[in-house]
């Protein structure tokens, strides 16, 4: 799967240029506006930027200790009443400047039976999302998409976006990456899914955007870069059950891949 990103070409700004360009040193503006940095080399000083990284990083809420802070039972020894369906993800177009994350995954039905489900539709289809910082998930557009009832019946933001900012402005905390919860109520896709949906299946999909990279540096040969994608993760969150003594079960879908590995196409601007 590929994404150009374009990186800037002709809009490089060398230290001491204008304040906020593009090409600015985001190392050199840490230094600079260190407190406490009069006297120390420039070798302390980085490493002084890199702890308070460290530190910082330490104190955001990692995605993959999104499971353990729910209020559920993942994946309990109760089996779920339904086969859980696999599902799949993909960029659509391929090579675009700005793609859609597709996901997909088949309804289930109650083992041979054909039916889908009552217990499958009483519960909350969960997909989440997490992009590295070279790609954008624009809340404008994905709090449109689900206004105009196109994306999710619930929607929520974690990390830091800085939407207007190249690779090269990012705060630490934006380095972390951003991410997307959606939440899709089957209740309230019952007639969609009863009717009309031959293919007895349910699409996602998420708009990608690629944010400006660091420019190609003159020994670099190729004007390529890969980025990695995480698929997102895909469960459902399902009410109580007489058994249970939790607030419900997350029962997580199977998926055969983890990662979508996009292009990321510099431009021919050099530093």
């Amino acid at each position: 799967m590929s994404l150009p990103i374009h990186r800037p070409h002709g809009q490089l700004e060398r230290e001491g240029g204008a304040r906020g360009g593009l090409g600015s040193s985001p190392i050199v503006a840490d230094l600079t506006a260190s407190p406490d940095g009069e006297g120390l080399t420039r070798e302390e000083l980085e490493s002084e930027r890199l702890e308070r990284q460290r530190s910082a990083r330490k104190n955001r809420f990692p995605i993959h200790q999104f499971r353990q802070s729910l209020p559920l039972d993942l994946n309990s020894d109760v089996p779920p009443p339904f086969d859980l369906p696999v599902y799949t993800s993909a960029l659509l177009p391929e090579q675009s400047f700005h793609s859609t994350l597709l996901t997909t995954f088949s309804l289930p039905t109650v083992h041979s039976n054909a039916d889908i489900p009552q217990s499958f539709l009483e519960c909350t289809v969960l997909l989440i999302y997490h992009v590295p910082p070279s790609v954008i998930i624009d809340p404008y557009q994905i709090d449109q998409l689900h206004t105009d009832g196109v994306l999710g019946d619930s929607v929520q933001f974690f990390g830091d976006i800085e939407l207007e900012l190249p690779l090269s402005r990012l705060s630490d905390r934006a380095r972390d990456g951003s991410g997307l919860i959606l939440e899709i109520n089957l209740i309230q896709q019952k007639e969609k899914i009863a009717e009309g949906n031959k293919e007895r299946n349910i699409q996602v999909g998420v708009p990608l955007h690629g944010r400006y990279l660091e420019p190609k540096r003159v020994e670099e040969e190729r004007s390529e870069r890969t980025v990695d994608i995480e698929w997102p993760w895909v469960g459902l969150k399902c009410p109580l059950s007489p058994s249970s003594s939790s607030a419900g079960s997350f029962f997580l879908f199977t998926s055969p891949l983890v990662l979508l590995s996009i292009m990321a196409l510099s431009s021919t601007g050099n530093t």
